[in-house]
């Protein structure tokens, strides 16, 4: 559900039983909600609530939205507990696997139309209407919104609505392995960086270099980072200043003359004046207090999600919400023995990921602030292949 269009198009008509059945798996595992989650939920409900009483507005889709994927990533995440993150991974992997047999056909003369022309089929019924947005034409497991690169290339968006938010995926699915598989160049890996290549996503590749900066960082002895690190920073700004689609797309992002809103770096600025104006609460999710009621499409597309999230919730709750999936990374990385230092790298390309599209307003991504409690508890861990690795460091100390 979190970033497919046909799931999210459909806005609560999928959302809530969906929901209700996490809950029902949830509450049949006799789950119980942790002091973590807790604090995350009271946070999130406070932030609501102050603003409501601020601009005296009460939003109930808005929050019933909101709360709705907080909770369903919950109850996932609980239910499934530490096989999650390899679950993910899987996941991505097997997306990635199922987008080649659409995205390398469509390089074959009207194969692409073909998928066009059959993709009102696979559309939901439930579709919410945005004129705001373009829906691109998909077909589920793969949507079709290949244009944008350099010509003659296609780019691959996967089942995500565009191949840069399909980058920022395999990005997250690509710093999970690193962390359990301590490399690059394992199957999954492979399916995932190559994945990565084909959505010629300028932000995607941005976030590959650093990668594997930090990689070289935490893996590499001192020698070969002094010798690697430049070579790589090098190869980087050749590429991004040689390859035209490449410096185009960043020319254009940090365009701020103010003649479009919807570059990231325009959508930046905007944001940050935005969160001036009310830094301890955001102006939350509602076009009626995020944009004072305008019904201007244009201007009121943002598409920075970093900046984003921050005018929305505030800074308080911004500042939470990265401390949070810090924390759990911090413990995925003490189980599977990798250098602490790799989970403040994991929220920097949280951040840096963010920057291009509004990850953050996701389920998956409401849930990895949730992580922390499936990986603090031993129990967790008795019918996975981390328990034996990890029980010593768990068991009480004599």
């Amino acid at each position: 559900m979190s970033g497919i269009p046909f799931f999210y198009k459909s806005d609560l008509a999928l959302l809530v039983p969906s929901a209700f059945l996490s809950f029902a798996v949830y509450a049949l595992r006799r789950r119980q909600i942790d002091r973590h989650s807790f604090i995350y939920f009271a946070a999130m409900f406070i932030v609501l609530y102050a603003q409501m009483i601020k601009f005296d507005f009460f939003p109930v889709k808005v929050y019933l939205g909101i709360f709705l994927r907080i909770f369903f990533a919950y109850f996932v995440i609980r239910a499934v507990g530490s096989r999650f993150i390899k679950i993910f991974i899987n996941v991505i992997v097997a997306s990635t696997i199922i987008s080649y047999f659409f995205y390398f056909p469509s390089y074959l003369p009207g194969i692409e139309r073909t998928f066009i022309s059959i993709s009102p089929y696979f559309d939901t019924p439930f579709r919410n209407h945005n004129a705001a947005y373009m829906y691109w034409p998909g077909l589920i497991l793969y949507n079709i919104n290949s244009k944008g690169g350099s010509p003659p290339l296609l780019r691959n968006s996967g089942p995500f609505w565009e191949p840069g938010a399909f980058a920022g995926y395999l990005v997250v699915a690509l710093a999970f392995n690193i962390i359990i598989y301590k490399t690059f160049f394992n199957k999954k890996g492979k399916h995932l960086l190559f994945g990565l290549l084909t959505t010629f996503s300028s932000t995607g590749y941005v976030a590959l270099f650093a990668i594997l900066i930090f990689y070289i960082m935490v893996k590499a002895e001192f020698v070969y980072k002094m010798i690697l690190i430049p070579i790589l920073i090098a190869v980087s700004i050749v590429a991004f200043t040689s390859i035209d689609f490449l410096g185009e797309k960043i020319s254009e992002n940090a365009d701020i003359s103010g003649n479009t809103h919807n570059t990231r770096f325009t959508s930046a600025m905007l944001d940050l004046n935005d969160t001036y104006e009310n830094p301890l609460l955001g102006l939350g999710r509602s076009g009626e207090t995020r944009f004072k009621g305008s019904l201007y499409a244009h201007e009121n597309h943002r598409n920075n999600g970093t900046s984003g999230f921050l005018a929305t919730y505030g800074i308080p709750f911004f500042i939470l919400y990265f401390f949070f999936i810090y924390l759990g990374i911090s413990k995925l990385c003490k189980i599977y023995n990798m250098k602490s230092i790799f989970a403040l790298y994991f929220v920097i390309l949280l951040l840096l990921i963010g920057f291009s599209e509004v990850y953050f307003f996701y389920p998956f991504f409401y849930g990895l602030p949730l992580l922390y409690p499936i990986l603090r508890d031993w129990r967790e861990f008795e019918d996975s292949d981390m328990y034996e690795a990890y029980k010593p460091s768990l068991e009480p100390q004599l």
